[in-house]
């Protein structure tokens, strides 16, 4: 008997995805010495396979154990994990779609009998003793919802002060649990996903008719992913894994990256030790976390133009018990032997990099930086994209390209794909490189339903420094012709004003003598 896993990753890096949990899969199966087959299944990748935004596990039932779901666990680009009942691949897009689904979630054999195992599946990791809250999302849940009545039972008291351990647990009735339905649609559905809802609970409880609804914190989350024609559902086993990396952030902020894009993003940039990796425009230093975390043995460099994220930042790498460097601690040169591992970070603004000023982090650190990481601010907080495109953006992309090492480094960056922002970097990159200058490419990635588009650049020459010279030049000639012929440019000025005067009196005293002549004439 087959069973079907299926991880929620970000859209657009599937294929990263299915790196990691190929690896992990690789360690867990040799640790546990299983038989080879199933490993060499796995590296032939027949047992793994991609959606859109998911990576779809198919294992045989005598592995998927408790065991195997604790490492699973671990993996940093997956949000959710689900354990798979079905998917349809093309669903009718008018009214008939929820009779459809209705009548095939019911009445198919198969189905039913996916229900059940995905259930019973559930049970036993309910009743594993060797998960924690952090991999079992019922005792979460259930921890959360009695913490909850503890608290609104005895208001004024100091929550620092509670013993969490002495809150009684609400227990669980695996046979007749609670749930919830949640809905994920893209798409131009006739039903909305307010209808589609209640309709599908329906099915689920002609199913299962002992099993209560209960929204918030429900033992069992069963859940609909609709995107146009094609839908997946099943139970999900592990959720909010994304969510849960937060937990290594003391500050937050609204629009920090999803830890599982900053964890993909280290991976697609493929840090290796003694690397010197760069994001200089940090905000609360996620992506510079989440990369150590991952790769811990390279320097990583956060700067941002504001003081505020970067403290917020430096107390978050605190919190995670990261090495902190200071700017004395970064070497010119990438000597192993005195190369510090850690974070640095300190306030600069990106569009003074290049040219690079003296009492800058960077100015000791041009084209040796191997990899820059940075997601950009965008929207319209942010300029118009008349002002970015004549001001910021030919600033930053120079700045950033002047950082990184020629042919080996790279430069990843995350953009807004819906705006124009992906039409001027390509045409700032030809007018500044041209063809054989860099070379890069693009991803589509769906950050919780928002389009965006990742840039990977390579610099493949080193910028003369002559244009560095040369941007400056002009104003010093500039101040030192004026110096020298500051006193020549006088005298020409008074001379200037001395012929309008001589000409103004000639035609005044030839208007005089042409009067006279006139009168003795008459």
């Amino acid at each position: 008997m087959t069973q079907f896993l299926a991880f929620s990753t970000i859209h657009g890096l599937e294929k990263e995805c299915l790196g990691e949990v190929k690896e992990l899969l690789h360690e867990y199966l040799k640790k546990e010495k299983i038989e080879l087959d199933f490993l060499k299944a796995v590296s032939d990748k027949e047992y793994l396979s991609t959606r859109r935004g998911y990576v779809v596990l198919e294992c045989p039932s005598q592995y998927l154990n408790m065991s195997l779901f604790g490492a699973l666990t671990k993996l940093k680009s997956v949000q959710r994990i689900i354990y798979l009942v079905g998917e349809f691949v093309k669903l009718p897009m008018d009214d008939t779609m929820l009779s459809y689904l209705q009548t095939e979630i019911t009445s198919n054999k198969e189905t039913n009998k996916k229900w059940q195992q995905g259930h019973d599946y559930w049970k036993s990791m309910c009743l594993a003793t060797s998960l924690n809250y952090l991999e079992n999302d019922s005792v979460d849940h259930r921890f959360k919802s009695s913490y909850i009545r503890y608290i609104e039972a005895n208001k004024g008291t100091d929550e620092s002060k509670t013993d969490k351990q002495s809150i009684p647990i609400r227990e669980l009735n695996v046979d007749e649990p609670t749930y919830r339905i949640t809905c994920d649609r893209i798409g131009s559905h006739v039903q909305k996903t307010d209808i589609l809802e209640p309709q599908l609970a329906h099915v689920i409880h002609t199913q299962f008719p002992t099993w209560q609804v209960k929204l918030s914190y429900p033992d069992i989350h069963i859940y609909f992913d609709l995107f146009h024609e094609q839908c997946l559902f099943g139970i999900i086993l592990r959720d909010g894994m994304h969510r849960r990396n937060r937990r290594n952030l003391q500050h937050h902020f609204q629009t920090a990256l999803n830890p599982c894009l900053c964890y993909l993003l280290a991976r697609i940039a493929d840090i290796k030790p003694h690397m010197y990796v760069c994001d200089p425009m940090c905000g609360i230093g996620s992506i510079l976390i989440e990369s150590f975390l991952s790769y811990p043995h390279a320097t990583y460099i956060g700067t941002d133009w504001k003081f505020k994220p970067v403290q917020e930042a430096i107390c978050n790498t605190k919190y995670c018990n990261i090495p902190l460097l200071n700017t004395s601690d970064l070497k010119e040169d990438n000597i192993n032997d005195e190369q510090k591992y850690g974070i640095c970070f300190t306030t600069v603004d990106v569009t003074t990099i290049y040219p690079p000023q003296c009492n800058s982090i960077y100015s000791k650190l041009k084209n040796k930086i191997d990899v820059v990481i940075t997601d950009p601010p965008f929207g319209h907080k942010h300029g118009t994209y008349q002002n970015n495109r004549e001001h910021l953006y030919p600033k930053m992309i120079k700045s950033l390209m002047s950082l990184i090492k020629p042919v080996t480094g790279k430069l990843l960056m995350v953009l807004n794909k819906a705006t124009m922002e992906r039409k001027l970097v390509k045409e700032l990159l030809q007018q500044m490189y041209g063809d054989e200058g860099c070379k890069y490419e693009t991803k589509e990635v769906d950050i919780g339903g928002f389009n965006a588009l990742l840039f990977i650049i390579q610099k493949l020459k080193v910028e003369e420094d002559t244009i560095e010279k040369d941007t400056h030049a002009p104003k010093k000639k500039e101040k030192k012709e004026k110096k020298k012929t500051g006193k020549k440019s006088t005298g020409n000025t008074s001379h200037a004003s001395n012929k309008i005067i001589a000409i103004t009196l000639l035609v005044l005293v030839l208007g005089l003598v042409a009067k006279l002549l006139l009168n003795s004439f008459w």
